[in-house]
């Protein structure tokens, strides 16, 4: 995390938006580039956490209200797989710990 030295990390959160006809069930079909797209925030990364956010668990389909994921197959499994990832991270820095 040098990179904080220089000032916060940051990311900006972009959606591209859908239009008649677009596949929106299947993660592997690319839309066109001409499609309209959005900066719909800024993450901001300004100091390391001291627990490196170990407890959290980043999870793509938990969306604000007035948005929902597509029915992409892909989003089904991402809960399961990101928690299961958590899981094992904390047993790993348990075992580190002792």
């Amino acid at each position: 995390m040098n990179h904080l030295k220089n000032g916060p990390i940051r990311f900006n959160l972009m959606m591209q938006l859908a239009q008649p006809g677009d596949i929106i069930n299947d993660s592997t079909q690319e839309w066109p580039d001409n499609r309209e797209k959005l900066c719909i925030g800024t993450l901001s990364i300004l100091e390391r956490r001291p627990d490196n956010a170990e407890p959290h668990v980043f999870d793509p389909t938990v969306v604000p209200d007035g948005l929902q994921c597509s029915d992409d197959p892909v989003l089904r499994f991402r809960g399961a797989a990101y928690s299961e990832s958590a899981k094992r991270r904390h047993h790993f820095v348990e075992l580190m710990d002792e």
